[in-house]
């Protein structure tokens, strides 16, 4: 039964009853209660507001939250609120600006297209109560909207992309209803925080058993090399082998062909940052809790190098993004871990405008030129294009268009697509796309090389290479351009190939499952026969893969920088992002997420949010980040990706 039904059984199963006696006490109740003065994320989760969150959103004509409140926008704001019992009031914090003051600015109140008040606003910032009472015959149980309509408007002076036009600024906003004993248990039903989720469990793994590749070295087998190529910034759907009209990635293409593609894998942070900190530990961003910039994994994770050091790997680590460095410390379990941008004008291009991938490779052959151990080898080599700024360089760009254009890809430039300062249409969006794939063409080439130069060693063992990037990229598909900022497939659906096949055995059965980069940390030890150090604690989730990698995930949990969260079922994605852009897509029919099934879907989407909120609001299972120890370098480096 769902919630708007179950009310209004209650409220006539109450209505009955007050024909044989006496009405039932009714108390106060807060239904919403909103302080559009405290940062965003502080008032996400852990509190009453959090506990209401779903039940109630900011739908349409609404600023973007700053610590100076919410503005409302131009003519008509609305926002759907959950109500319950009877004589419920609406009472709101608000002023205006000076100029809208002297125009005579007022505003009215509606629910559900019935007005209800028309307030005043003529003295400039002065800080108002306001009190509407909101009639019983007004609304129904469940799902109702309150419509504000100011009498003027203005052209904001700081403008987040776009300029929205404001009118009215709210502080605060809460609902009161006086509801009965049954019709309060009701309520808090819908409010109580959910249990933890049974998969998000910690077990530990019994002491002392030898891990399984000491073993297997001590019985003669021959252990795999394993070499890691991320690519920074790949979006999976301008990967060739994952069905892209352009011949972006021949090498990939031909690791694929060999190997095995996983097809729905989903990074759980759109940045770096959060991203490889899930890949290298095979743990969830609600755990390792490197989140933000200053952050950085705290000692007692153990990360997938220390675990093949553990087995008897040697470790050598090649990183040219700063997020993935010593002070961001995931550097842990490298026995080699050196970090590019620190070569200074040893390596430096002629051309400055992008990144250069022959960096890393250059470095990675004069590696092998000195020498790889016998021993089996981990070598992980970090490549930043097609991040941008993008630039293919001319052999690479190979899409251009004939006429000449002033669109370079620079990171300046993607913050003037995303702010709404460039058109993203017509010519200047395609040639940022066709930048973007010609820089991946180029790491890719370098890629082709560094497997040529591995494979020119001729060790007496089979090397695994795995294909990974960390995050996707988008170009206005909806509304937002580069990464960081939203939960849709062009920021979080990446590719990855393990190849050759015959190293995965029975890993093709289960390309299509839904998987994150936390699950392709277990699903390479097993095949690798790999186990954990005794003693150590792994979610029960990270267990179930180790020991088969085609369980596939129910649910995926994704966490943006703004901040924005996520749910990700197979066919389901449903978005909890600032104060009120709630959004809710049914996959199976909408495979783009186009179309916002938010208020139709309601039902469907508090269940999805009930389940990000058993995901939040129980306690991490990790340490607490620690400080990242940052150098001029990195910082350096930092900016000029455009994250300081």
């Amino acid at each position: 039964m769902n919630f708007r039904r179950r009310l209004t059984v209650v409220s006539v199963i109450a209505t009955i009853a007050a024909c044989s006696r006496a009405p039932e006490p009714r108390e106060p109740v807060v239904l919403a209660d909103y302080n559009f003065l405290q940062p965003v994320e502080d008032e996400l989760f852990g509190n009453e507001y959090g506990a209401t969150r779903g039940l109630h959103w900011f739908e349409s004509g609404w600023s973007t939250p700053t610590s100076g409140g919410l503005w409302s926008i131009r003519d008509e704001t609305n926002a759907m609120f959950t109500l319950a019992g009877q004589s419920a009031q609406l009472e709101m914090v608000c002023n205006t600006s000076r100029k809208l003051a002297a125009q005579g600015q007022t505003f009215e109140v509606q629910l559900n297209g019935r007005s209800l008040s028309t307030f005043d606003m003529t003295e400039a910032w002065q800080i108002d109560t306001l009190r509407v009472d909101l009639p019983d015959d007004a609304w129904k149980p469940g799902l109702n909207r309150i419509t504000f309509k100011p009498s003027h408007w203005m052209p904001s002076k700081n403008p987040q992309r776009g300029a929205p036009e404001l009118a009215v600024n709210f502080r605060t906003l809460r609902i009161t209803s006086q509801l009965t004993s049954v019709e309060r248990d009701e309520w808090t039903a819908l409010t109580a925080t959910p249990p933890a989720r049974q998969e998000d469990e910690l077990l530990h793994l019994p002491e002392g058993d030898l891990p399984a590749a000491l073993v297997a070295q001590q019985e003669g087998r021959v252990l795999p090399d394993v070499v890691v190529f991320l690519m920074d910034t790949v979006r999976a759907d301008h990967v060739g082998c994952y069905g892209y009209r352009r011949d972006t990635t021949p090498t990939i293409d031909r690791l694929a062909a060999n190997g095995v593609k996983l097809d729905n894998v989903i990074a759980e942070a759109p940045y770096t940052l959060c991203s490889v900190p899930s890949f290298f530990t095979g743990q969830s961003w609600r755990n390792h809790q490197v989140q933000h910039n200053g952050d950085a994994l705290a000692d007692e994770f153990i990360t997938l190098a220390e675990i093949f050091q553990i087995a008897g790997y040697e470790t050598f680590g090649i990183s040219d993004n700063p997020n993935v460095s010593h002070g961001t410390n995931t550097s842990q379990g490298f026995d080699e871990f050196e970090e590019m941008w620190k070569y200074h004008n040893e390596w430096r291009e002629v051309d400055q405008r992008g990144w250069d991938p022959e960096r890393p490779e250059r470095r990675f052959r004069e590696r092998l030129d000195e020498g790889m151990p016998e021993s089996p080898v981990f070598f992980y080599v970090h490549i930043m294009p097609p991040h941008a700024p993008y630039f293919p360089g001319p052999q690479h760009d190979l899409w251009k268009p004939n006429a000449r254009s002033k669109i370079t890809g620079s990171v300046a430039q993607m913050q003037q697509f995303d702010k709404g300062a460039i058109k993203a249409e017509g010519a200047p969006l395609r040639r940022l796309v066709s930048l973007y794939d010609g820089a991946m063409h180029r790491s890719d080439a370098a890629i082709g090389r560094m497997i040529d130069a591995w494979d020119g060693q001729e060790r007496q063992r089979p090397t695994l290479y795995l294909y990974v990037s960390d995050h996707g990229e988008a170009f206005g598909e909806h509304g937002r351009f580069s990464h960081n900022s939203t939960p849709y497939d062009e920021m979080v659906h990446v590719p990855v190939v393990f190849s050759p096949a015959n190293l995965v055995p029975g890993l093709e059965k289960s390309a299509t499952s839904l998987r994150t980069l936390s699950d392709i940390h277990p699903i390479l030890l097993h095949y690798l026969d790999i186990r954990p150090p005794g003693g150590t604690a792994w979610p029960r989730r990270y267990l179930d893969v180790l020991a088969d990698p085609a369980a596939a995930r129910e649910r995926i949990f994704i966490r943006c920088r703004e901040p924005v969260f996520a749910t990700r079922t197979v066919d389901r994605l449903t978005l909890l992002q600032s104060w009120g852009e709630q959004e809710f897509y049914r996959l199976d029919k909408d495979p783009q997420a186009q179309d916002n099934q938010r208020a139709a879907g309601h039902d469907d989407y508090l269940a999805e949010l009930r389940e990000l909120r058993a995901w939040l609001e129980n306690p991490a299972a990790g340490p607490d980040a620690k400080a990242a120890e940052l150098t001029p370098e990195d910082i350096a480096r930092l900016k000029a990706l455009g994250y300081f």
